[in-house]
């Protein structure tokens, strides 16, 4: 089988995926140089620009989150297969975080922000992330949370209407 019938018989689609990567490097561009005290040498657009990854990749996400919810058998699967995807690399970089922050003394932290930290939401507690850039994802978890609440309500058949009616409700109070 050739590139192209490979991509039409996944369940995946490849363009989403390309642009989810492509939102990622550029976060990635962005924290690299901008988000460090020592900026690496580069062409200012590119810091310039990551901002917008993060918006790009939760919009593509939303999308596919819906695709991904439809595909799995129950609610409680998918909450389990969210967590496998995303906890594991979380735990390793909380490691990275934590035992550079150590070694350097530059940043000290208690063990209530280490655990804090660990929950994936240490604004929960009152406390700081040992790193800024896990910001996004007390989003990412309340995003799964409504997801699955508006396929218990409404189906995750067509959760096209409930979607827009959410994204109205949003702008609204905007």
């Amino acid at each position: 089988m050739g590139g192209a019938d490979t991509i039409r018989s996944s369940s995946r689609l490849a363009g989403l995926d390309a642009l989810r990567g492509v939102a990622a490097t550029a976060v990635m561009l962005y924290h690299y140089t901008s988000s460090f005290h020592h900026p690496a040498p580069g062409p200012p657009f590119v810091a310039d620009l990551g901002v917008f990854g993060v918006e790009m990749f939760f919009i593509v996400s939303g999308f596919v989150i819906f695709m991904t919810i439809e595909r799995t058998h129950s609610l409680r699967d998918f909450a389990i297969s969210r967590f496998a995807r995303l906890y594991p690399p979380f735990l390793a970089a909380v490691a990275i975080a934590s035992g550079s922050a150590l070694l350097s003394e530059s940043a000290p932290f208690t063990m209530r922000d280490l655990l804090a930290s660990l929950t994936m939401a240490p604004e929960l507690f009152g406390t700081p992330g040992l790193d800024h850039s896990y910001w996004s994802l007390l989003f990412e978890i309340d995003f799964y949370a409504l997801a699955a609440m508006v396929c218990l309500v409404f189906g995750c058949r067509k959760p096209e209407v409930p979607c827009a009616a959410w994204l109205a409700l949003a702008l609204a109070v905007r």
